[in-house]
């Protein structure tokens, strides 16, 4: 639980009291910080309390489903909002209890927990007697219920309307009811309203006048888009532009706008068509770069001979990736000129074109191979096997010379450093010191790291994004390979690493970040967003030893473990940068104490912060034995 802005009591004369304020908070606007602010100051000025801290709650997602239906968003751009609208207040923390937990919880439930939980999570709270302001809104206090020993019921009149309430709640108060009746400015402001202006494409200033950071957020996110029935309604006159948008509404595409669309990226010639074929999006509705579709049971016309055409494609329309302008170009670049020498750790590209402002692939459907959910993490031996691919990959490609933009060009740097930027607010609940630590001169670390991994002798291609998602591993490796039990670790590196193996069935996804620098981030990156957090405890200088080993079985010479080991902790805290921007929430002290879905990657983050604190920095420079690791002879340790 986040307690990093409580104060301590400094009034003795006063009641202690925390505010508690929950809600769908879909979005948070201006509105609901002006009610908790407002609430603050009148308790503190009007009612003899002293505010040692406030919070905001957002509901359940099983509430917000049942409240907006089709307009609902996820629970993280829900939770970052709220985050950005709290960071500008030393007093607002949130909690997430209520939306983590694996259902709906009552309020009659939450409240009491989370007085319980601020007992014991904060030591000068537990033989204090202090109260809690819950803070609902005046349309709806009339259902709620108090709770004498331990809260406020305190009512917000956040807009106009509900006079009858307003007198009804007076009457309650003039009649002795324990009730703080708080009297705000209407600002005329809902996120109904919001929803209904972003869907329409209608400036969202006036509700962010206080808060442009959170309007700024929801218009870069697209975190509404029109529904499907305006989709529908422009079927009728729908030209070529249109094709991404109706793939969602796999109903509505004709066999003949499928075949006009191939047709535009050379797939199919002037006299072959597409008679049939069944569409189905892949992963999350509206990507972060770009949309995937799997056309299955296509049907041509002539057939073709031989199989040359096969019966599934994988599209994937390609825009700008989270900020990074040059990704659809780098990801072009590489399918284009790379992909084609490679193996098997790539999925083949059958196509690359431009169309309507995006770069278009036509993927071959990988069959029989599956993603790994990172609140699991991977095994050690699957963690080992993409590790080993990692490093054939990035010893074939050594100092290959493409136009890839290289880890420290203009463009890549200012990603980095916005992606920080954003992030880097989530360590305030951490402590002040660890923020204070990471944030200071940020920049001109930022440039000095990627300045000595520039320098290193070792340079390839690198992907910048292999985190666990971006993996897939066959059924049968999965099968074999679930863990590590029953198996010596050390005869099962050793086949694993062996030159002559051949591991069938490992791909790596998503090349759209894909820059030329020093592959140490690759590994970094891949370590602590993917393999299980008690084998990163435990084995993460092994992981390391056994990545360079594999480098020199595949050739790399002239490259040195000690450079290895000082490419990896420079680029380690380039690969925390990276994870904090999707992923800071988790950083929160609150996610240690819940079971959700994002445990194991939450785990990893939290300990690679833990790791790159000043105490313990670097790794210890002292390699294993060479027969404990199975470095081969041409290995240089120093």
């Amino acid at each position: 639980m986040d307690i990093s802005k409580l104060k301590r009591p400094a009034h003795p004369t006063k009641t202690p009291i925390i505010l508690f304020f929950n809600g769908s908070f879909a979005p948070i606007h201006d509105g609901h910080i002006l009610a908790i602010k407002a609430t603050k100051e009148q308790l503190e000025a009007n009612h003899n309390y002293e505010v040692l801290g406030a919070y905001l709650s957002p509901a359940h997602p099983i509430y917000i489903q049942s409240k907006l239906k089709e307009k609902i968003f996820s629970s993280h751009h829900r939770m970052e909002l709220c985050f950005l609208a709290a960071d500008k207040f030393d007093w607002l923390m949130i909690d997430t209890w209520e939306m983590m937990q694996q259902q709906f919880v009552s309020y009659v439930i939450a409240i009491p927990i989370f007085y319980e939980r601020l007992k014991k999570h904060c030591t000068f709270l537990k033989d204090l007697k202090f109260m809690i302001s819950w803070v609902v809104g005046v349309d709806s206090f009339v259902t709620c219920v108090k709770y004498p020993d331990i809260s406020v019921l305190t009512c917000v009149r956040k807009r106009d309307g509900y006079e009858q309430k307003i007198d009804y709640l007076k009457q309650r108060i003039a009649a002795g009811d324990e009730i703080v009746y708080i009297d705000t400015e209407d600002l005329n402001i809902s996120s109904t309203k919001i929803r209904e202006a972003a869907l329409s494409g209608t400036s969202l200033e006036a509700f962010y006048r206080h808060s442009p950071e959170l309007s700024h957020y929801i218009i870069q996110n697209k975190l509404w888009h029109p529904p499907d029935d305006s989709f529908r309604r422009s079927l009728e006159t729908q030209t070529i532009s249109d094709f991404e948008t109706s793939l969602f509404l796999k109903d509505q595409v004709s066999a003949e706008k499928l075949t006009d669309f191939l047709r535009e990226g050379k797939w199919l010639a002037a006299d072959e068509k597409i008679t049939s074929a069944s569409i189905s999006p892949l992963g999350h509705k509206f990507g972060l770069s770009g949309n995937l579709f799997l056309l299955s049971d296509i049907k041509y016309d002539p057939s073709p001979l031989n199989e040359s055409r096969p019966s599934s494609l994988v599209v994937k329309f390609a825009g700008e990736a989270g900020g990074f302008k040059e990704s659809r170009h780098s990801e072009k670049k590489f399918y284009s000129m790379v992909a084609p020498l490679s193996d098997n750790l790539i999925v083949p590209c059958y196509s690359v074109f431009d169309y309507k402002g995006k770069s278009i692939f036509l993927f071959e459907f990988i069959k029989n191979q599956t993603c790994i959910h990172y609140s699991v993490g991977l095994s050690y031996p699957l963690t080992l096997m993409a590790l080993r691919e990692m490093a054939r990959f990035h010893a074939k490609y050594r100092g290959i010379d493409l136009p890839l933009l290289s880890l420290n060009s203009q463009e890549t740097m200012k990603w980095l450093r916005l992606s920080f930027q954003y992030a880097c607010p989530r360590l305030r609940s951490v402590g002040e010191q660890t923020y204070e630590h990471f944030s200071k001169d940020s920049d001109e670390k930022l440039e000095s790291l990627v300045e000595q991994l520039s320098l290193s002798p070792f340079q390839s291609i690198v992907h910048n994004d292999p985190w666990i998602h971006n993996w897939m591993f066959s059924t049968d490796l999965q099968n074999e390979y679930s863990s590590a039990s029953g198996k010596d670790r050390t005869q099962l590196c050793f086949d694993i690493g062996h030159p002559r193996s051949i591991i069938n069935g490992v791909t790596l996804l998503d090349w759209e970040y894909t820059v030329k620098g020093n592959p140490l981030f690759d590994v970094n990156f891949f370590l602590w967003s993917s393999a299980n957090e008690n084998d990163l405890k435990n084995s993460e200088l092994e992981f390391l030893q056994f990545y360079y080993s594999q480098v020199c079985h595949f050739g790399v010479t002239g490259y040195s473990y000690h450079q290895c080991l000082k490419d990896y902790n420079n680029s380690k805290i380039l690969a925390f940068r990276r994870l904090l921007g999707p992923f800071g929430f988790l950083v929160s002290p609150v996610f240690k104490d819940h079971e959700h879905n994002f445990g194991n990657l939450r785990g990893n983050i939290n300990l690679m912060l833990e790791t790159l604190l000043p105490d313990n920095l670097k790794l210890k420079t002292t390699p294993k034995t060479k027969e404990k690791t199975n470095l081969p002879d041409n290995c240089c340790v120093n």
